[in-house]
């Protein structure tokens, strides 16, 4: 008695939700699929800068669609829709640099911090407080490093 009540609400939760569980990767069981591995085993900006002409990746993504590209190659349905605009390869070659640093330390600063030490061998934390650097000695040390001082 006790197991057919149990078997009809367990059927009943499984008829309400098996449409997310498969959305999870579950199948009508309730045990864990094993989902589809990208058909690339690297990232999607490695498998760009591998190929020197990425017309396959437009290939693939206009025969199948843009959705299976993305899931073929492990990226994004976005950087398929890059990829199929770049025509020209620009995509391929444009910097990832920032325009601008706010926050970086100034030249005058770091002249400042490398005319200090060439005074006294001494570490970051010693310069900082001995000239009065108004900066933190984490940044003196990085400065003397990028320097080689």
């Amino acid at each position: 008695m006790f197991a057919s009540i149990f078997q009809y609400h367990y059927n009943v939760f499984l008829s309400c939700y098996s449409s997310l569980f498969r959305s999870w990767g579950y199948n009508s069981e309730c045990e864990l699929t094993k989902r589809k591995e990208p058909a690339v085993d690297m990232p999607y900006h490695e498998v760009y800068k591998s190929v020197s002409d990425p017309s396959w990746l437009r290939g693939y993504a206009q025969k199948y669609g843009i959705k299976a590209a993305a899931r073929e190659y492990g990226c994004s349905k976005n950087t398929i829709k890059k990829w199929i605009k770049d025509e020209a390869g620009t995509y391929k070659n444009k910097s990832r640099r920032p325009h601008n640093s706010p926050n970086k330390t100034s030249e005058e600063l770091e002249n400042k911090i490398i005319e200090c030490r060439g005074l006294e061998e001494m570490g970051a934390t010693n310069l900082k407080h001995q000239y009065d650097i108004g900066v933190a000695a984490i940044t003196v040390y990085r400065v003397l490093k990028r320097n080689n001082k």
